[in-house]
C-alpha cells in the first residue's frame, strides 16, 4: 500500500486512514511523496504534485505491462502537472464540476481540457464526478471534453470495470456511438 504522510499519520484536520493493526495487514506499506518511485518485477509506480487541501497530496504514474496510466487524486489544475505527469496512456481524473465552474483543491471540465490537450493520452476516464456533473449528464461531459480534445473519454460509473488492452486499441467514442 501506497500513501501520501496524511493517510499514514494525521494532520492539522485529518485523521489517518490506516491504523496500524491495518498496516500490519499488508505484506508492505508505504508512505510516499512527490517523486518517489517504487517498483516490483510486475509494476511500477511514480507520484507526482498535486494541489489539493492536504498539503501532502500526491498522484501516482502506473507502468504495468507497457501502459501507463496518471492518476490524478483530487487536484487544481496548476502549471507544472503535465509535466510532472508526462507521457500516459490513460489518465484518471478527477472532476468534480462542469464547465468552468472551479472548486479550491479540485478541477472542473475546463480545466480537465487543458491538462488533457497538454499531456495527450489515448484515453481519459472522469472520476470522482460532483453532484453537477452528474445533473449535466457525464456522458455528455465526457463528449464535451472529448469534442475539443480529440482524445477519447469516458465517464467512470460505480463498478465500472475496463480492460485497457482492448480500451486503448478503440479509437474515439463516436467510432462507436
Amino acid at each position: 500500500v501506497l500513501v501520501n504522510k496524511t493517510c499514514a499519520e494525521g494532520g492539522k484536520k485529518f485523521v489517518p486512514i490506516f491504523s496500524d493493526y491495518y498496516k500490519e495487514m499488508v505484506e508492505e506499506f508505504r508512505t510516499v511523496k512527490p517523486g518517489d518511485f517504487y517498483s516490483t518485477d510486475q509494476l511500477s509506480v511514480r507520484t507526482f504534485k498535486t494541489i489539493h487541501d492536504d498539503p501532502e497530496s500526491v498522484g501516482f504514474v502506473f507502468d504495468l505491462d507497457g501502459i501507463k496510466l496518471a492518476y490524478v487524486s483530487d487536484s487544481s489544475y496548476f502549471e507544472g502537472l503535465a509535466k510532472a505527469i508526462g507521457k500516459v496512456d490513460v489518465v484518471v481524473l478527477n472532476m468534480l464540476r462542469p464547465g468552468n465552474e472551479r472548486y479550491e483543491g479540485h478541477m472542473c471540465a475546463e480545466d480537465a481540457i487543458k491538462l488533457l490537450n497538454e499531456i495527450k493520452p489515448k484515453l481519459a476516464l472522469l472520476s470522482h464526478l460532483g453532484f453537477k456533473v452528474l445533473s449535466a449528464g457525464p456522458e455528455s461531459e465526457a463528449r464535451k471534453i472529448e469534442a475539443k480534445t480529440g482524445i477519447r473519454v469516458i465517464a467512470a460509473k460505480d463498478g465500472m470495470k475496463l480492460n485497457l488492452n482492448e480500451e486503448l486499441k478503440q479509437k474515439r467514442l463516436q467510432s462507436f456511438a
